[in-house]
């Protein structure tokens, strides 16, 4: 199957992968014209109004869907048609009775909109101790019984720059295994949505790509002709 590159507005850069048996999970990805990547325009999306440093818990435990309808019309206006979003394990000791409820409120107004939703999903006290892992397949099941049969969801993005920083190395180590983990887990319980791990360098992307669907890596360089040559990397290896 050929291969894509997909750019997206802000930060991140996707590859759809041509792994045997993928077909019919990459095809939940839905364009609006030809099969042409670059079509994606997305976004990194919290609701105006939630202040750090609890910024991606309290988009959902603060969940205002007035504010929520009202922000996706405006990225609609502007031709957007992905979304990244974070969903942190907090929310679920916060809030866990009312979150599917939330959940579903967005992902189906993103797809009313034609927006693809991805969701970050990939925190927890497993990260750090791998005797509690069997938090992150609870969350993974909780998160695939929530949405994963909405139309809206695009991938699941299981870690946000685990190879940021880059030291200490036993944390990225550790970071990469729980990215393996939660990869495999929800491959498992829905093969039908592309899997995906937000990396910061393209090395890193290279490294893990054997257990996702979609590459993608977020390009922090600051000349054009790094970002260039990273964007050239990932295609050849793509």
């Amino acid at each position: 199957m050929k291969k894509f590159v997909l750019g997206t507005m802000l930060i991140c850069i996707f590859a759809l992968s041509g792994c045997t048996g993928k077909e019919q999970a990459i095809s939940k990805f839905d364009f609006t014209g030809p099969r042409d990547a670059s079509l994606i325009r997305g976004f990194n999306y919290t609701p105006a109004g939630v202040a750090s440093p609890r910024h991606h818990i309290d988009t959902w435990v603060k969940y205002d869907s007035a504010t929520v309808e009202f922000d996706l019309d405006l990225a609609k206006k502007l031709n957007m048609n992905q979304v990244r979003v974070f969903v942190p394990y907090a929310v679920y000791t916060e809030d866990k009775e009312a979150l599917p409820k939330k959940l579903r409120h967005f992902v189906r107004a993103c797809h009313a909109r034609g927006i693809g939703v991805m969701p970050v999903v990939g925190s927890g006290q497993w990260t750090r101790d791998t005797t509690l892992r069997a938090q992150g397949v609870e969350w993974a099941q909780f998160l695939v019984n929530a949405i994963s049969k909405e139309p809206g969801l695009a991938f699941w993005d299981v870690m946000n720059e685990p190879d940021w920083p880059t030291t200490p190395v036993e944390r990225v180590q550790r970071n990469f295994e729980n990215c393996k983990f939660l990869s495999k887990t929800f491959h498992k319980l829905d093969p039908e949505t592309p899997v995906t791990i937000g990396m910061a360098f393209v090395d890193g992307m290279i490294e893990l790509a054997d257990y996702v669907d979609v590459l993608q890596f977020h390009d922090y360089m600051q000349t054009r002709e790094q970002i260039t040559n990273n964007i050239r990397r990932a295609k050849e290896f793509a």
